[in-house]
């Protein structure tokens, strides 16, 4: 049974056919896999720096209650200056990436991809990885991955100090505002 797509919105046309999007079937997501060790992308590196900064805002969301904006930020300078030449090589090579998720989660055929701009692909692959997070693949992903690792306890409610970084990462993967995150722990 196919999975239902919508229509990119504002939407695209390709000669006749809207352009629409839904989650990947278990096919697109391999295809998408593929794609990725096909690009032989370094890993983000999480230096030394990175925990420590990563330490003190868990020390000090625990203290006051709250996640600061500012402290996150800290967190993302410290990910970005840590891993420059990771992230570049990331611009250069991620276009095989944007393609075979459009593949995998659109009604286009390689032909109809290749018709399209730049922006229109991008348009496309942004609704598709819309479609991804509203699928929970990543929530999943880092549910089941978690559990193995013993990170996160088996079933729906993690809480603790430990899952707190899965919390902000789940929150802010669903966060479609720029508001902040809730207190960590509520």
């Amino acid at each position: 049974m196919p999975l239902p797509r919508t229509d990119v919105q504002p939407p695209i046309r390709v000669g006749d056919k809207i352009i629409q999007v839904g989650p990947l079937d278990w096919s697109g997501f391999k295809a998408l896999v593929e794609a990725f060790a096909k690009a032989d992308l370094l890993l983000p590196s999480l230096n030394d720096g990175l925990r420590t900064k990563l330490a003190e805002v868990q020390t000090a969301a625990r203290a006051t209650g709250t996640l600061s904006l500012v402290d996150l930020a800290g967190l993302v300078y410290e990910f970005v200056a840590g891993n420059l030449p990771t992230l570049y090589q990331w611009l250069l090579k991620h276009p095989p990436l944007v393609t075979a998720l459009v593949r995998g989660a659109s009604n286009l055929t390689d032909d109809e991809i290749a018709s399209l701009s730049p922006g229109e692909v991008l348009r496309v692959a942004r609704a598709a990885y819309s479609a991804l997070v509203a699928d929970g693949v990543f929530a999943e992903a880092a549910g089941f991955f978690g559990e193995l690792v013993g990170m996160r306890p088996p079933g729906p409610a993690a809480s603790g100090a430990s899952s707190a970084l899965l919390d902000v990462a789940d929150y802010a993967s669903e966060s479609k505002s720029a508001s902040p995150p809730p207190p960590v722990g509520a």
